[in-house]
């Protein structure tokens, strides 16, 4: 399953959050090793990021949105009556491609 999502990095962990009813929240239930890409400028440079969903919560007092609408937006989540849950993924390791050849990982051959 591959979704477009918010996200913020927080002390070696990444935070995401959807509504509860979304069918990622099921997936990473059911399939906890997860990856997002993070893309430059341009869709060509790229990091990707694979790891493992090792905690998910409800997000009663919409903080977790709340910090990733603000980061994206400006302004806290409009939508205040929505059952949301944040999930915390731990990264395992990471890939790149940039074709000026500025990032790489070890071992990975970027393409």
């Amino acid at each position: 399953m591959t979704v477009a999502t918010w996200y913020d990095w927080d002390a070696g962990r990444i935070l995401v959050n959807m509504h509860a009813r979304r069918a990622r929240l099921r997936w990473m239930r059911d399939n906890p090793k997860v990856s997002l890409t993070i893309f430059g400028d341009d869709w060509y440079t790229h990091v990707s990021l694979y790891g493992t969903v090792n905690e998910i919560e409800d997000d009663t007092d919409l903080s977790g949105i709340d910090r990733l609408a603000r980061r994206y937006t400006g302004t806290p989540f409009r939508r205040r009556a929505q059952h949301r849950v944040n999930a915390w993924i731990d990264p395992e390791g990471w890939h790149g491609w940039d074709p000026s050849g500025a990032l790489s990982s070890p071992g990975v051959e970027a393409s």
